[in-house]
């Protein structure tokens, strides 16, 4: 069976004070990893944290990560997702129709802008020196549009000067709201041009 898995990397901002500004952290990502700690009971916060499913994922096993996985690939899903988009403009208008098998989720739809390919090169700091590759920046996070009653969420992404096309794409995901897990994620890659 294929074990497929949405990855979205947050970049927090709470590191910016050591000299060197991660040109990727947003404020925002910051809230909703602590509003994700505090739902599942963590006091503390770390960099990086893994998220899966809603849940902290500190066990250092690569075996036990690939059958959390498969057992979540299993998992009929909570909701079904199709998406649209068009671009013009320096503007991408997304579109996304929900529907939930799971009524008692209290469930919210996302929208996350990512990009692929990107790299900066650190300052100061631990990693004064050095290059750093990144993939799956989320660089926009429209929502939460809760779903009560409604089965379409729309947003206008705009498209930042130095973002490269190609590597972008977009992901919406729904999300329970008391356990944080993901009932369904797609991903619809952007045709640059």
């Amino acid at each position: 069976s294929t074990t497929r898995v949405l990855t979205l990397a947050y970049h927090v901002d709470y590191w910016n004070y050591l000299g060197w500004k991660d040109p990727f952290a947003q404020a925002r990502f910051t809230e909703r990893q602590r509003f994700a700690n505090a739902r599942i009971g963590n006091r503390t916060i770390c960099t990086p944290q893994l998220m899966l499913n809603g849940q902290d994922y500190r066990r250092p096993s690569h075996d036990g990560f690939v059958q959390q996985l498969a057992a979540a690939n299993r998992e009929k899903p909570g909701a079904d997702i199709s998406l649209s988009a068009s671009s013009a403009a320096g503007v991408l208008e997304t579109s996304a129709r929900v529907t939930l098998h799971r009524q008692d989720a209290k469930a919210s739809t996302f929208l996350a802008l990512y990009e692929n390919h990107l790299a900066n090169q650190v300052t100061a700091g631990e990693n004064k020196g050095k290059r750093l590759e990144h993939d799956f920046v989320v660089r926009e996070l429209a929502g939460p549009f809760a779903l009560d009653g409604r089965t379409a969420v729309a947003h206008t992404f705009r498209l930042a000067q130095g973002w490269k096309m190609r590597d972008v794409s977009v992901a919406p995901f729904v999300q329970g709201a008391a356990s944080g897990e993901v009932l369904q994620a797609v991903v619809l890659p952007h045709c640059a041009g």
